[in-house]
């Protein structure tokens, strides 16, 4: 899987993450990152009226300002992969100008659709638990990657190339099982 795949990837679990956990977003605690539906139904088996509220009950588990600092941070990967940045110095100066830029605009979270199943879940068969494993594997990724304004200081011009090591194993089993599982993904 190349670099932009990879970015790809880590860019649609983003908005994913933040979009799809409701709740006080003040706060920034979460001991529950899962939908709440039982574990052992298979997401294909999923109603639009358990996706609705499972989206309605997921608690945020973000700050606002770790979210601000998640998609700003995002987007300053994004600028590193598709600039010419060849070095730590240059892959970490073009991170901060687009962070820069980002955090100087007012953020507005993304709001997916809760109101239906996502058409990615209609044919697959993996477990509410293997989501909501995947789902809090990437809360605790991005909390611990990308939820800090400094990140963008200690990017690493390899870390363009290692985006993929973002899907830990829970997701990957995931992905496995469903591989379109992470493309539009909300409850």
């Amino acid at each position: 899987m190349n670099a932009l795949l990879r970015l790809a990837l880590a860019a649609t679990l983003v908005p994913t993450a933040l979009a799809c956990s409701g709740g006080d977003s003040t706060t920034g605690t979460s001991s529950n990152a899962s939908t709440g539906l039982p574990k052992d139904k298979k997401l294909s088996a999923i109603t639009d009226a358990e996706a609705q509220a499972a989206c309605a009950a997921a608690s945020r588990p973000f700050s606002a300002s770790e979210e601000k600092n998640i998609s700003c941070n995002t987007g300053g990967m994004i600028a590193v992969v598709s600039s010419d940045a060849h070095t730590d110095a240059d892959a970490q100066k073009v991170c901060q100008s687009a962070y820069d830029e980002c955090a100087a605009k007012p953020y507005t979270p993304d709001v997916n659709d809760c109101t239906k199943v996502p058409a990615n879940f209609k044919n697959c068969d993996a477990l509410v638990s293997d989501y909501d494993a995947c789902y809090a594997e990437h809360i605790t990724a991005l909390r611990s990657t990308f939820a800090s304004a400094s990140y963008c200081g200690s990017f690493k011009f390899t870390q363009a190339a290692d985006l993929g090591a973002a899907l830990g194993p829970a997701c990957a089993a995931l992905v496995q099982k469903c591989p379109d599982i992470l493309k539009d993904s909300n409850p």
